[in-house]
């Protein structure tokens, strides 16, 4: 069985310096189909296996969640009866 990659990301650190290198270079697998300019979430963590070849952070990839947005407090509300 081999091991599925899917919504998963790893970034390694250059192991040689250029002014025009990137810091820092990896791969993501994408969990699904993607559109050209569409938004995606990637969260790395530090990966603390000690090997050399090992990546620097590891990660997921997924769908963009739309965060709820808390509706506006009315100040003129109040929850006391009248009586």
């Amino acid at each position: 069985m081999s091991y599925d990659n899917t919504g998963k990301a790893s970034i390694w650190k250059r192991d040689y310096e250029s002014p025009k290198a990137p810091a820092f270079s990896g791969d993501v697998y994408a969990h699904r189909d993607i559109k050209a300019g569409e938004l995606f979430e990637i969260a790395l963590w530090e990966n603390d296996n000690p090997s050399p070849k090992a990546p620097i952070y590891t990660g997921r990839v997924s769908d963009k969640k739309e965060r709820p947005q808390t509706p506006a407090k009315d100040d003129d509300f109040s929850d006391e009866v009248p009586f």
